[in-house]
């Protein structure tokens, strides 16, 4: 089958008019405020907006207003700092054991 020009031109024109593209569109929506502080959160720049991590969301300022985003973007999926190593603190010493301790040795004396 062959086709004509303009049908052959109709056809280029067409294909990229009826193809859905891969382009995703992130929703934002604005907060009263945020509880980190600006000056020492370490911050990645997403579409040109300094982006703060913070309790398990991104916020970023548009218009004087703070702004999360309601899905996180994959790119900062991808690029969450890691998290705090976390110590397991020494068991801590309490002083009434001490004393109950004292307290049955001193029985245990006094029973002998």
């Amino acid at each position: 089958m062959k086709l004509s020009p303009l049908a052959l031109l109709a056809l280029v024109l067409a294909v990229p008019a009826f193809s859905t593209g891969c382009m995703a569109r992130v929703m934002a929506e604005p907060v009263s405020s945020v509880a980190f502080d600006v000056s020492t959160t370490p911050y990645v720049v997403y579409e040109g907006q300094q982006t703060y991590w913070d309790g398990n969301s991104w916020y970023f300022r548009r218009n004087d207003r703070w702004h999360t985003y309601r899905q996180e973007p994959a790119e900062l999926r991808r690029r969450r700092p890691a998290p705090p190593a976390v110590r397991q603190a020494p068991p801590a010493h309490r002083e009434d054991e001490r004393h109950d301790n004292r307290r049955e040795d001193r029985k245990e004396e006094h029973r002998r």
